[in-house]
């Protein structure tokens, strides 16, 4: 009988262990599906030149 509660105190935690992981997976497969319908990218890569910037701050300060 000690041996059997011996083996469930190793394998309960293990088998917790294995559900978050695969709870974790899922959400983030569904994530990356929901980004792929609204074409979300995950990092967009928008760049602003210097140039842009100090255009904007300028038109800014013309307005006030």
């Amino acid at each position: 009988m000690e041996i059997l509660f011996g083996f469930l105190l190793y394998i309960v935690p293990l088998l917790i262990v294995l559900y978050v992981l695969y709870s974790l997976s899922l959400i983030k497969s569904k994530l990356d599906s929901i980004m792929k319908h609204f074409e979300i990218k995950e990092f967009p890569e928008e760049t602003v030149s210097d140039e842009e910037i100090e255009k904007v701050l300028e038109e800014q300060v013309d307005k006030e």
